[in-house]
């Protein structure tokens, strides 16, 4: 069984409807992650990337689709 990376918010921004966020993993890799608001927060919706360059990341995080 795979453990869970621990996950570290970077950045985030909008990009309607979504909050897109840039975070960073505890194995100096990157994920990109789209999140819907819902009644109370924030509900994950998907990875955009996993475990990738930071450059890689980052380039996914401006990117505006």
């Amino acid at each position: 069984m795979e453990m869970e990376r621990t996950k570290i918010l970077c950045d985030f921004r909008l990009i309607e409807p979504y909050v897109r966020t840039l975070q960073a993993t505890t194995d100096n890799k990157y994920v990109v992650a789209d999140y819907v608001w819902d009644d109370f927060g924030l509900s994950f919706v998907r990875f955009l990337t996993e475990a990738v360059s930071h450059e890689e990341a980052v380039k996914r995080f401006i990117a505006s689709e």
